[in-house]
């Protein structure tokens, strides 16, 4: 049997927790009922794109450490262009699946410096009403997975779709202000060692599947461990 993916990091579950609470009855809530000060301890991570078209989300706002990771001011710059290769279109169609369906989705990724030092990131995107209630935003967060301190100084110039999530109701809302157990940590069991997985996995589970459904995977199984620790080849069978 294969493991869920679920969230990783305790902020991903805060900032899910919170959208989920201002939704209420609703489909998404609206840009409006985002308070920043019920969320400051997200904000350095935190962003916001607007869909202008298919092929362009961009960036309305970004926190100051999610800048700082990339080595730019990322406002108004697109959010596809961050990706390589196939993760661009993979990451566009997730976007469009996250709006049109009013659906929080989990993205996996490894992030790249320009000398191939890597980072493991988990990123939330969550859907949002304008003014006039059309869902056409997204608020979302970076995570990384791996210590930062190991970049030096270095930036992130590319990364690739690992795996993606989608995300149903959180066993629990939780409040944004609780202080995490393991700051700066993922939450579930150890990871691997960081390695450069030259794959391409995409993840889907909807409510009615116990486990991720592995839809396209082209890498040695121990790159699993990225998401699954501890799965053996006897998971896959």
């Amino acid at each position: 049997m294969g493991a869920q993916l679920g969230m990783r990091h305790r902020n991903t579950e805060l900032l899910f927790g919170y959208w989920t609470k201002l939704r209420g009855g609703r489909r998404v809530p609206s840009r409006a009922d985002v308070e920043p000060r019920a969320i400051k301890r997200l904000l350095p991570d935190l962003f916001i794109i607007d869909r202008i078209g298919r092929n362009r989300y961009q960036f309305a706002l970004a926190g100051t450490r999610l800048c700082w990771l990339y080595g730019r001011e990322l406002k108004e710059s697109n959010f596809l262009s961050q990706w390589n290769g196939p993760s661009e279109r993979q990451i566009r169609d997730l976007l469009e699946e996250s709006l049109r369906a009013a659906q929080p989705i989990a993205i996996y990724a490894i992030a790249e410096t320009p000398d191939h030092r890597t980072l493991r990131i988990e990123i939330i995107v969550l859907p949002v009403a304008d003014s006039r209630g059309a869902i056409n935003r997204l608020i979302g967060a970076v995570t990384p997975l791996d210590p930062v301190m190991a970049l030096g100084e270095r930036k992130l110039v590319h990364q690739w779709l690992v795996a993606s999530d989608r995300l149903g109701e959180p066993s629990a809302v939780q409040d944004i202000e609780t202080p995490p157990d393991n700051p700066g940590g993922p939450t579930g069991p150890s990871f691997r060692a960081s390695q450069v997985p030259y794959l391409r996995l995409v993840v889907s589970r909807d409510e009615n599947q116990a486990a991720p459904k592995l839809i396209g995977y082209d890498g040695e199984l121990p790159f699993l461990s990225f998401l699954m620790p501890g799965m053996t080849p006897a998971d896959e069978r």
